[in-house]
Order: structure tokens, then sequence, then C-alpha cells
């Protein structure tokens, strides 16, 4: 009896098995992400409990973020992803849209300051002045 070789049977599930991983790999929402931080302030003086938006100007799910007492903010693309979407952005500062537990508006969202920004590869600082 010849004796045949596996190979040509492990060849597909190879061929299978690195094409998902290249899909898995290239589909992750973290693609094109880079975080922003930094400082929102109005005066000079820090602008405490105001939300940040960072949409990518080609549409798409925006970076969130809200100052705290000290006006700092970090963005968050997701629940657990850090950052907003490589490239220009329209950035949106504003104070209420606050919403109880019930999912109720308790105060109507209200902007103060409409921008646009570059978010770049990387870690990005970017600091935002509200007009006096």
């Amino acid at each position: 009896m010849p004796r045949t070789s596996s190979l040509p049977m492990r060849r597909p599930l190879l061929v299978a098995a690195l094409a998902s991983l290249v899909f898995v790999s290239g589909c992750g929402s973290g693609a094109g992400l880079a975080t922003v931080e930094g400082r929102v302030t109005k005066n000079g003086q820090p602008a405490a409990d105001h939300w940040v938006r960072f949409t990518p100007a080609g549409g798409g799910r925006p970076g969130n973020g809200r100052t705290d007492k000290d006006g700092h903010y970090e963005l968050f693309y997701t629940a657990r992803e850090k950052g907003a979407r490589v490239g220009p952005n329209r950035v949106e500062v504003g104070t209420g849209g606050d919403i109880d537990d019930r999912g109720n508006e308790i105060s109507p969202p209200v902007g103060v300051l409409e921008i646009e920004k570059l978010v770049e590869d990387g870690g990005n600082v970017i600091d935002l002045e509200i007009p006096g």
C-alpha cells in the first residue's frame, strides 16, 4: 500500500486558520484609534462637568468624555477602549445632557464650543478653551 502524505488534507485547514486570524486582527474596533486627553478651560479657569465629543469628519462613532473638577477629560471610544478615531474630528463641548437612572433627561444638552481638531496616531493632549 503506498504511503500518502497528510499535508494536502492539512493545507485547507491551515489556510482557513490563517485567514480567520487576519480577519479577526484586522476588524477590531481599535484599528485607527488614538488616545486623547486634555483640559477644558473658560477664561483660563477649569470647566468642570462638561461633556466632550470628538466625531470623525468622515462620520462614525465618536469618542466621548467628561471633565472633572480640574477641567481634565479623557476620551472613551467604547466602554473598554480609550480614544478617538485618527484624523480630522469635529469637537464639541457642552453642558447638560444628564440622564437619571430611568433614562429620563434631567437637563437638555447645550453646546458651548464646536471646532475642528486633528487626532494623530499615538497619544494626543488637546486642550480646549471655551470662548468667554
